[in-house]
C-alpha cells in the first residue's frame, strides 16, 4: 500500500536541482519511494533541508 505524506521539497544529489514532489512511503518492506529528478532523471534524491532552501532563496534575490 502506497502512503502519501504530502508535498515536500527534494534535491537531486547528481545535478543539484531542487524540486517539489509527493513524499510517499511504500510500507515496511518497501521503505521510502524517492521521486525522480525532472531535470536529469536520477532517483538519487533526498529531502532538502530548511537551510538549503533559505540559501537558494537569498541567492536568487541578490
Amino acid at each position: 500500500m502506497l502512503t502519501i505524506k504530502g508535498r515536500k521539497t527534494f534535491k537531486c544529489k547528481q545535478c543539484g536541482h531542487t524540486f517539489e514532489a509527493f513524499d510517499t512511503e511504500g510500507g515496511i518492506r518497501c521503505g521510502p519511494n524517492l521521486p525522480q529528478c525532472p531535470k536529469c532523471g536520477s532517483r538519487d534524491t533526498r529531502k532538502a533541508n530548511f537551510v538549503e532552501l533559505l540559501q537558494e532563496t537569498v541567492l536568487r534575490f541578490e
